[in-house]
């Protein structure tokens, strides 16, 4: 039986003749050509003494939300500190609204780095 719009010949098979080892382990090529005389992590300590590669700085941040209601002293006071401290906390969503009592509403999503 064949179905409109594909050419018999292409698919003579069936797709689950098709043989995938899925549990193949991934080959280090690198590895394979070199026989692992150099490590990678001795080349990566090396170029980082020597200055020659960037060093990745890992910060650990927290992700959270709140809305604020700018009627309220404590919301406008922590609405100005994620606004003025630049270095440790990063707004990544606005959005104002306006409420039906004439409240005026802010909900921000930020981060906010953890100091270790």
């Amino acid at each position: 039986m064949a179905i409109k719009g594909i050419d018999p010949i292409i698919f003579q098979g069936l797709v689950s003749d098709i043989a995938l080892d899925l549990n193949k382990p991934v080959r280090d090529v690198e590895a394979e050509l070199f026989q692992k005389k150099v490590p990678k992590e001795d080349i990566d300590r090396l170029e980082q003494q020597l200055g020659l590669s960037p060093v990745i700085v890992k910060l650990d941040v927290k992700y959270k939300n709140i809305l604020l209601n700018l009627a309220d002293e404590e919301d406008k006071a922590l609405l100005n500190e994620l606004m003025n401290e630049k270095e440790k906390y990063n707004i990544i969503l606005w959005k104002d609204s306006w409420t039906q009592k004439g409240d005026y509403k802010l909900f921000v999503i930020y981060t906010e780095q953890i100091e270790k």
